[in-house]
């Protein structure tokens, strides 16, 4: 942002930076690529210019991104109510749809993989790391990365007249996520 001068300016500089966010991930959105790829590539490559901004600006910016980080947590969490309670209820898809089976193997593979996975790699890190990971957070790491507000998102996109078992998929992800968010 060295081409605006004055300190008067910096509001520009930071509508600037929120604007070229939503320019990537609709740029991507419109050659069908990855809005949310799109939208982190952009943030670490804006991140060289905060260093440009006011300390005001700069402030601002993360307090602004922090508040609308939490309203679109809140949003995703009432989506997730609304379908929940949609799906126990039998209002949107059949009742015949949620495979406690199907629910349960996913729910197993899921932990399990997630877990080896994340022990795996560790492992291979501490070989040749100098900083010491412990158990615990191996754990931390394994078991909070279970939620699933995209792949909720992704389940809700699917075309039920397209997809034959798109209330499955549906269905299960809810069940996946109610189950990791509050087991």
């Amino acid at each position: 942002m060295r081409i605006l001068p004055n300190a008067g300016n910096q509001n520009l500089a930071v509508l600037i930076v929120v604007i070229s966010g939503y320019l990537s991930f609709y740029l991507a959105e419109l050659i069908a690529a990855s809005g949310i790829l799109s939208t982190f590539v952009c943030s670490i490559v804006m991140s060289i210019y905060l260093a440009n901004l006011t300390p005001i600006s700069q402030s601002f910016l993360r307090q602004s991104t922090k508040s609308y980080a939490e309203i679109s947590e809140g949003f995703i969490y009432l989506v997730m109510g609304v379908s929940a309670l949609q799906l126990f209820l039998g209002t949107s898809t059949p009742s015949n749809v949620i495979d406690v089976p199907f629910i349960f193997i996913t729910l197993f593979l899921c932990i399990v993989l997630r877990f080896a996975c994340v022990y795996g790699i560790g492992y291979l890190l501490k070989l040749g790391s100098l900083t010491e990971l412990r158990a615990s957070d191996f754990f931390i790491l394994s078991y909070g990365g279970l939620r699933g507000a995209i792949a909720l998102a992704l389940s809700l996109m699917l075309d039920r007249g397209h997809y034959k078992f798109a209330n499955h998929f549906f269905a299960c992800t809810m069940m996946m996520v109610l189950l990791t968010c509050f087991i």
